[in-house]
């Protein structure tokens, strides 16, 4: 990922005029299951229809995924996508945060969500937490 602070403000302003950041709990039927479950939907893309922009914003986050979407009937043009999810998100919203206006908010929930504070969230998030435990759950069974 590119860390010149020009390039950072340059990619946050172009993310506060054109992208589109989600941060939502959803629920949702899996295919035969009677329970929903929970789950987080966190992404952070930018639609516009000149893919010189979007591959420069591809080229320079060094993540996520670009694709191309047809223009539909009543439209002159397609439009070219970049998105990234999950911790790649997480790596951008901590890249462009500080240079954001109209997203920051958006941007800073997602950094809260992997970030909580508490000593296993911020030495790694959920995951390494949830490895910790499972180590120690294996622990105490052999010790028993």
């Amino acid at each position: 990922m590119a860390s010149s602070s020009e390039t950072m403000a340059y990619l946050a302003g172009l993310f506060d005029g054109e992208g589109c950041i989600t941060y939502r709990q959803r629920s949702e039927h899996r295919k035969g299951k009677r329970k929903a479950y929970n789950f987080w939907n966190i992404r952070i893309e930018i639609n516009m229809i000149d893919k010189q922009t979007i591959d420069y914003v591809h080229k320079m986050l060094g993540c996520g995924s670009t694709d191309h979407r047809p223009p539909y009937p009543h439209q002159n043009h397609g439009q070219y996508r970049w998105r990234c999810s999950h911790r790649d998100a997480l790596k951008v919203a901590k890249a462009i945060v500080p240079y954001s206006i109209t997203k920051r908010d958006k941007l800073q929930q997602i950094i809260d969500h992997y970030e909580k504070d508490t000593p296993e969230y911020r030495s790694g998030g959920a995951y390494r937490a949830m490895l910790k435990l499972f180590a120690d759950n294996i622990k105490n069974e052999n010790n028993s």
